[in-house]
């Protein structure tokens, strides 16, 4: 299960540096610089990842992922009456034993009251604001580009309508 848990870390370690890629190259190919949206996507993530400890962590891992090594997995099991819960956690003190973390991220680690990052919740969290700044986009979008949309909705169905369907 450990085994599979690393591999699984890698592809979505993999999958987030890939969207960060993609976004950055999706707002550029398609609004100018300096632009309401291009300036307005740039605050969002200066405000939502570029001065949270976690978000550098889990892109210093992925580079470690990719060019070094991967990380020491291990579990923690929760069992009460009922229910039964498995947390996928990365042991603080391997982890400290990198040598391409920064002050933050090695301050960050040392100060985990558990010695152990909850690479789930970790991860639950990044998710969450990476959605929240995907809804945001897509409606900022759709509101600046509302008139586009439209025409080609309009046009979208009088060429399907045409062709009776």
């Amino acid at each position: 299960m450990l085994d599979e848990s690393q591999r699984l870390l890698h592809n979505v370690l993999a999958a987030v540096a890939t969207r960060v890629a993609q976004l950055r190259r999706f707002i550029k190919h398609n609004f100018e610089a300096g632009s309401p949206i291009a300036t307005e996507y740039s605050e969002r993530v200066t405000e939502l990842f570029a001065s949270d400890v976690t978000a550098a962590f889990l892109q210093k891992m992925r580079n470690e992922l990719a060019h070094a090594q991967l990380p020491i997995v291990s579990s923690t099991e929760t069992i009460s009456a009922g229910s039964a819960t498995v947390a996928i956690v990365l042991p603080c003190d391997a982890l400290l034993n990198w040598t391409d973390w920064n002050t933050e991220i090695i301050t960050w680690l040392a100060e985990l009251p558990s010695d152990v990052v909850d690479i789930g919740e970790l991860l639950g969290a990044y998710a969450r604001r990476a959605g929240n700044l995907d809804h945001w986009l897509h409606e900022r979008i759709g509101t600046e580009q509302r008139s586009e949309i439209d025409q080609f909705a309009a046009a979208e169905d009088a060429f399907f309508r045409s062709r009776g369907m």
